[in-house]
């Protein structure tokens, strides 16, 4: 079993979170290139957790 997953741009990080239902907004590009995905997407995760 291979954990790894593909590279994914942020054009097609941004289209995948778009086609789950998430407002993204045109300046998401941007902060996704500085900051990188999963700081963004998992980084308040532990605020809706019990």
């Amino acid at each position: 079993m291979s954990l790894r997953k593909p590279y994914r741009s942020v054009d097609e990080q941004l289209r995948i979170l778009r086609s789950r239902g998430m407002a993204v907004d045109a300046g998401a590009g941007h902060v996704f290139r500085r900051e990188g995905y999963y700081p963004i997407v998992n980084g308040y995760k532990d605020l809706f957790l019990d």
